[in-house]
Formats: C-alpha cells, structure tokens, sequence
C-alpha cells in the first residue's frame, strides 16, 4: 500500500519531491533493518523471561 502511494507522488510531483521521497525511503529502510534485529532479540529475551 505504502510503494503504490510513493509511486503516486513520484509520478504527480516534481523532482524535489520525488528526490525527498527517495531520500526519505533509504532512511526508512535503514532505520527498520536497524530496529528489527534489535526487536526480534528484545522481545525473545522477554519470552524467555516470561518462560
């Protein structure tokens, strides 16, 4: 749902906007392949304290 609303800006905005859009989707794609290592570990250790 997110790609196809990403692609509708890229195609109606100028190319400020499509070069923020990129921009803003490397820094998002970094961000959640940094946090969800970091999740996955955070809530196993919680499952093994809950065990």
């Amino acid at each position: 749902i997110l790609e196809k609303h990403v692609l509708l800006l890229h195609d109606s905005r100028g190319s400020p906007c499509v070069r923020f859009n990129i921009v803003f989707e490397n820094i998002v794609v970094v961000v959640v392949r940094l946090w969800f290592p970091f999740f996955v570990v955070v809530r196993f250790a919680l499952a093994l304290k809950l065990q």
